[in-house]
């Protein structure tokens, strides 16, 4: 199956196994999605994730993280289209949601937060926001 845009797609994937409270879901591999989750890993939104598979048919696996009865992903939106591009600078990088929620960027650095974009003092693409 042909995806046109895989972050979309990885997003919806997580937002549906979360929402049944899936141990894990199964996402076509990219390197782009590789990095992305290692963020979302690194931010507690996700417990852990591997590669399964070789060639065409690699997947990335990505085990949801739970407390209890409680999701660790909330919510997600998606800002950056492939029909609209939003950009934030360094001074536009403001807090998600009043705390716990961070903006996913893609910058001249790689994949980052909005936290880690703002201690580098870059901006970039938003992505994603996901609290």
């Amino acid at each position: 199956m042909s995806v046109n845009d895989p972050i979309s797609d990885f997003l919806t994937r997580l937002r549906n196994g979360s929402e049944i409270y899936r141990p894990y879901v199964d996402i076509p591999y990219t390197k782009h999605l590789e990095t992305i989750i290692k963020v979302l890993k690194e931010e507690n939104f996700v417990k852990d994730f591997e590669i399964i598979g070789e060639g065409k048919s690699k997947f990335l696996r990505v085990h949801l993280l739970y407390f209890g009865r409680k999701r660790a992903i909330n919510e997600m939106k998606r800002l950056s289209k492939l029909s609209r591009r939003i950009y934030a600078g360094k001074r536009d990088l403001g807090s998600v949601t009043q705390g716990p929620g961070v903006a996913v960027l893609s910058t001249s650095q790689g994949i980052l937060t909005s936290k880690q974009a703002r201690e580098k003092g870059i901006g970039g693409e938003v992505l994603f926001i996901i609290w």
